[in-house]
């Protein structure tokens, strides 16, 4: 078992990556569906948070939660391949559920789904590969 402090600097330098390499995807993949308008209301509480933070914010959740599974089944030392097979798998879970949920359950076409499973894909290897390479040895 690796405590979670010992990954924070994975998490932190996963997230921070992981957040550039989406944002930059999301800008470079075609977009199939017509932009819709979006009215935005006013919270009496102050102003609402930006996408960006919403999108720091979700990446920020599904780090955390790969690093914690991780560290529960994983030992210090744990080889390369190991622990990118498994984080890997376990952000793959985090960012691409919704997107083939959609597609079987709700029956959504596969043009609306496949762009954000191949953004989850690349952003769950991204995360495999930084907790990979930082994984603390013994």
């Amino acid at each position: 078992m690796v405590p979670l402090l010992d990954l924070l600097w994975p998490l932190l330098l996963a997230t921070c990556a992981v957040f550039v390499v989406g944002s930059t995807l999301r800008k470079l993949l075609p977009r199939h569906a017509e932009p819709v308008p979006v009215q935005e209301a006013v919270t009496p509480g102050g102003p609402r948070a930006s996408r960006w933070e919403g999108y720091a914010a979700y990446h920020l959740a599904v780090n955390i939660m790969v690093a914690y599974l991780a560290g529960l089944a994983l030992l210090p030392g744990t080889d390369f391949d190991t622990v990118f097979r498994f984080t890997t798998s376990a952000a793959f879970l985090g960012y691409c559920s919704t997107s083939i949920h959609g597609w079987l359950s709700e029956r959504r076409s596969w043009r609306m789904v496949w762009r954000p499973a191949c953004r989850g894909l690349v952003c769950s290897l991204v995360v495999g590969s930084i907790f990979a390479g930082l994984w603390p040895v013994q």
